[in-house]
């Protein structure tokens, strides 16, 4: 067969023709030791979940750990075309139909020019729907997380809702421990689900899987900025088209270690593009009534790992500062009765700090109504949310470590505390007179 190397991968996709599937892998993590009973090669565990399904599917990879990593144990290697079952003699078993075709390509088309981290995994996102277009796949998959943690089962769950059971978009649910991903979990979930209806983990990925109307939708605009960071668009579009949406438990995933003292360089990247996707999509939004069940499919595993506390002392020293030094900033922002609560909340001892929900969802708010009238410089905006988040993740430690894991997760309060105060937020965007002090 022939390798990668002999050919450009643009060259190769050109010759593929129309595909099913279209799968990008772009853990990019160094090869590590096969451990007994693990697939080491993402191709692998995907044929492993295409095998599993009931359609015979032209699966194409693009594996972006590949071109990271010299070492392939598997038999399908960068560039292979593999039509049916190999017998050992060589033969192929059943018919070499284009049906059957799994073909694995190395990824330089990946990745970005940019410096930028985020710019350069959404550059990555922006080519693989890109590609899903080219090839006019009806589902396009990307899966983000490790190698050393993903199973066939990921591929499978993220994939087989819509290639066998007419979903359109497939988001992650995923095992973790409580202090990771929170700024998904106390932010981008909970708003989601109040603006678009739909109560998802994560919204936003990183591990997804489109139909091709989604991704038509996500990439079809003209206006560049509008697919600059694809993940952000993907539930807003399933919901202005009224898709169908699911979720799929996929396991356990590992988020890098949060440095809290760096929080305020975290927060504009991440929240800047979702509040101009909520910008964007007000037209969407504001016609959303309630939150619509959302089936998950796969297996429920229980979370076996331990905290890690955080120290809640220091992060209420950042929330004291924020109230003594950016009270003039926060005024611009937030009415007179968040500032009022906030100044309340602030009187409070270590041990009684609680951060109402109704009070988060409101700051939440409040900064993203702020955000698209442009109030003050975007930047500064977003890096004064920071004593406010970490305000809030110290209460959400307290009350974990006074309740323990006896009482439900605080972190479930907050989708039903965002859908009451939506109609907060429609005021606040329609007449923002209303709350000037």
């Amino acid at each position: 067969m022939e390798e990668a190397t002999s050919r450009q991968p643009e060259q190769q996709i050109e010759e593929i023709g129309p595909a099913d599937l279209l799968v990008g892998i772009l853990d990019a993590a160094p090869p590590h030791a096969e451990t007994p009973g693990s697939t080491p090669e993402g191709p692998a565990m995907l044929r492993e979940a295409v095998g599993k399904l009931r359609a015979r599917l032209h699966t194409v990879v693009i594996d972006n750990s590949l071109h990271h990593n010299s070492l392939h144990n598997s038999s399908i290697h960068s560039g292979d075309s593999v039509h049916g079952a190999t017998e050992p003699n060589g033969t192929e078993s059943g018919n070499a139909t284009a049906e059957s075709l799994f073909t694995v390509l190395s990824a330089p088309v990946l990745g970005s020019d940019t410096d930028s981290p985020l710019h350069g995994i959404a550059a990555s996102y922006r080519k693989i729907f890109a590609l899903g277009q080219h090839l006019d796949a009806k589902a396009c998959c990307v899966v983000a997380s490790s190698l050393d943690t993903v199973t066939s089962g990921w591929f499978y769950w993220l994939t087989q809702p819509i290639v066998e059971l007419g979903y359109d978009l497939v988001t992650p649910c995923y095992v973790h421990e409580p202090f990771e991903g929170l700024l998904n979990a106390s932010i981008i979930s909970p708003l989601y689900c109040a603006l678009y209806g739909h109560n998802l983990q994560n919204p936003i990925g990183p591990d997804v899987c489109l139909s091709k109307e989604v991704v038509r939708r996500v990439m079809g605009t003209s206006n560049p900025a509008q697919t600059e960071f694809p993940l952000m668009s993907m539930v807003p579009a399933a919901a202005g088209a009224g898709l169908k949406v699911c979720q799929a438990y996929v396991g356990r995933r590992v988020y890098p270690p949060t440095d809290w003292s760096a929080v305020s360089s975290l927060l504009p990247p991440i929240l800047g593009p979702m509040f101009a996707e909520i910008e964007r999509n007000a037209a969407i939004w504001q016609r959303v009534r309630g939150v619509r069940p959302v089936i998950a499919f796969g297996e429920v595993e229980a979370a076996t790992v331990e905290t890690h506390p955080v120290d809640s002392s220091r992060m209420i020293e950042s929330f004291h500062l924020g109230i003594r030094d950016l009270r003039e900033i926060w005024s611009l922002v937030l009415p007179p009765s968040t500032l009022l609560d906030l100044t309340k909340l602030a009187r409070l001892g270590p041990q009684e700090f609680r951060m109402p929900d109704p009070l988060w969802a409101r700051i939440i708010y409040d900064f993203a109504a702020s955000y698209r009238l442009r109030t003050l410089n975007r930047d500064h905006l977003l890096r004064a949310l920071t004593p406010l988040y970490l305000g809030w993740v110290a209460s959400y430690a307290l009350e974990l470590e006074a309740e323990g894991r006896s009482g439900s997760s605080p972190l479930a309060r907050l989708a039903p505390a965002f859908e009451a105060l939506k109609p907060y937020f429609v005021s606040r965007w329609r007449w923002p007179d209303r709350f000037n002090p």
